[in-house]
């Protein structure tokens, strides 16, 4: 019984998110704010909801989420400031809410993941504290499956199979 409550309680933030992605037709459906490039309108710590939507659907002004033209697995949150096509390509000039100027790069089609549908204020924060005490679970977790491993072995040394008493023979 432990073992299916185990199974349930790890699968079930896997099939949340599994669902997330089909819904929200993107693979990163849940972002947590990490950087306050777009303050006042996102804060650190604030969580959004993103929604995969066709490149061509996207406005200007609207806030997107793009991989990051430096290092492709760090997604950046910014507002579109300009839509520019050239040479049948289109993309986007962004910018920070908080930045001084717009981003030096455009993002393309294949940068594009989605645009922000919502956002929850102060929710990412257990996100953010989860990623820095994350190693200390799993140090606790080696540390108590260690320990526990130790006192199963001790005790399993320390008894010993009971023997049977043999009958006594009667009127011999």
């Amino acid at each position: 019984m432990l073992v299916v409550v185990a199974i349930v309680a790890l699968s079930g933030p896997t099939v949340f998110m599994f669902v997330m992605q089909r819904a929200l037709n993107t693979p990163y459906p849940l972002e947590t704010v990490r950087t306050g490039s777009m303050v006042p309108t996102l804060n650190v710590g604030d969580l959004i909801v993103v929604q995969g939507i066709p490149f061509s659907e996207v406005n200007n002004s609207e806030i997107i989420v793009f991989h990051s033209p430096y290092d492709y697995s760090t997604l950046i949150v910014h507002r579109v400031v300009g839509i520019e096509t050239h040479q049948n390509q289109t993309y986007f000039s962004t910018k920070g809410d908080a930045n001084g100027g717009p981003d030096p790069w455009q993002v393309l089609e294949t940068d594009f993941v989605g645009k922000v549908i919502s956002i929850y204020p102060g929710v990412g924060w257990f996100f953010i504290t989860l990623d820095y005490i994350r190693p200390v679970l799993w140090v606790a977790l080696i540390v108590t499956a260690i320990v526990t491993l130790l006192l199963f072995m001790r005790d399993n040394k320390g008894t010993k199979k009971s023997e049977v008493p043999k009958p006594v023979a009667e009127g011999i």
